[in-house]
C-alpha cells in the first residue's frame, strides 16, 4: 500500500492548544457553537495519537479558529463563492470558516440542509495538525464535504500516529464511561419510543380539526398536536401518513402554536421560543421574541 512520507509539518508538544474567536468576526456562527464543534474536532482527533488538544485562552494558541468573507484580515486568501473554510499547517495553525456559507449543527453533511459545521472543522483541523488531503472519501480528509458519514479512517489513525506517536496506555474509566452514556441514550431512547407507543392513535387525516397548515420547499405541512403531515402542493397527495413531530423535525418540541415559511427557512413558534429549521433540521439555537424585538404580552 502507499507509504507516506515522514510529517514535514507538526507541532512538538504533547499538549496543542487552541482558541477560539467569533465575536467581530462570524455574523452566523454563535461562539458557543464555534467553541462546541472545536472541542468535539479535538476530542476525536486526540483519540488517535499520544497528544491532547486543549482549548487555551492564551493570547497566541498553537490553532486558531476564526470566521470571515472573502478578503478577511490579516490573511492574504480570499474565500471564493465555492469555498467552505481553509486552514494552514503548522506552525501557522490558523483556520478560517467562510461566513458566507450556511452551516447547520449536525455531524455530517446531508443532501437536505446546510453543510455541517462539525465535518469542515475537523477537515480543517486535520490541516492544522499537518496533513494533507486523503483520496479515501470515507476519511475526514477526504477533499470534498460531500453528503456522506465520513469517519476516522484507519490511514488517517495511521498518520496521526506516525506525526504524533501512539497513545500509551489507553484509559479503561473513559470507556467505562462512554458505555455508561450508550446505555443512558438507549433507555432514553426506548423511552421516547414507548411514550410515542402510548400516545400513538395516529388522527384521521380526512378530519383534522383547526390545524396550523404552511407552506415549505414546494409542499404543504399539516401540524395538529404532537403530530405532522406532509402533502403535495396541489393537495391532491398525501406524501406521508402523519408522523410525531419530533421525528421528522428532531428537536422541535409539540404541540407548535405557528409556523411560517421565510425564504429556505421554516420559522416555529412554540411559547416564547421561535425554532427557525433549514431542511429538516434546526439551523442554530432557538430564539426568543424579544430577542427579535416582540414583546410577549402584545401577542
Amino acid at each position: 500500500g502507499k507509504r507516506y512520507a515522514q510529517p514535514q509539518f507538526k507541532w512538538t508538544d504533547k499538549v496543542i492548544t487552541y482558541g477560539c474567536k467569533s465575536a467581530g468576526t462570524s455574523t452566523r456562527i454563535s461562539l458557543d457553537d464555534l467553541r462546541r464543534t472545536m472541542h468535539q474536532a479535538a476530542s476525536q482527533w486526540s483519540e488517535l495519537a499520544d497528544v491532547e488538544i486543549l482549548e487555551s485562552s492564551v493570547e497566541k494558541p498553537n490553532i486558531q479558529i476564526s470566521a470571515g468573507r472573502s478578503s478577511h484580515y490579516p490573511c492574504n486568501v480570499r474565500f471564493d463563492s465555492q469555498t467552505l473554510a481553509h486552514a494552514f499547517f503548522p506552525p501557522h495553525g490558523q483556520i478560517h470558516i467562510n461566513d458566507n456559507v450556511h452551516f447547520v449543527m449536525t455531524n455530517f453533511t446531508e443532501r437536505i440542509g446546510g453543510n455541517s459545521l462539525y465535518s469542515v472543522v475537523a477537515h480543517e483541523m486535520g490541516h492544522a495538525l499537518g496533513f494533507s488531503h486523503s483520496p479515501d472519501s470515507d476519511s475526514v480528509m477526504f477533499a470534498y464535504d460531500t453528503p456522506r458519514e465520513w469517519k476516522f479512517t484507519p490511514m488517517d489513525k495511521y498518520r496521526m500516529e506516525m506525526y504524533y506517536g501512539t497513545k500509551k496506555n489507553p484509559t479503561k474509566p473513559k470507556e467505562d464511561e462512554r458505555k455508561k452514556e450508550e446505555r443512558k441514550k438507549e433507555e432514553r431512547g426506548r423511552k421516547t419510543e414507548k411514550e410515542h407507543e402510548k400516545d400513538d392513535i395516529r388522527p384521521n387525516e380526512c378530519r383534522v380539526d383547526n390545524p396550523i397548515v404552511v407552506q415549505y420547499r414546494g409542499e404543504y405541512l399539516v401540524f395538529k398536536s404532537q403530530w405532522v403531515w406532509r402533502v403535495s402542493s396541489d393537495w391532491k397527495r398525501l406524501i406521508i401518513k402523519p408522523v410525531p413531530i419530533d421525528q421528522l423535525f428532531p428537536g422541535l418540541p409539540n404541540p407548535i402554536d405557528a409556523a411560517v415559511s421565510v425564504g429556505h427557512h421554516l420559522w416555529v413558534f412554540v411559547g416564547e421560543k421561535i425554532y427557525v429549521i433549514y431542511g429538516n433540521r434546526m439551523a442554530h439555537a432557538p430564539l426568543t421574541l424579544s430577542e427579535i424585538g416582540i414583546d410577549e404580552k402584545y401577542i
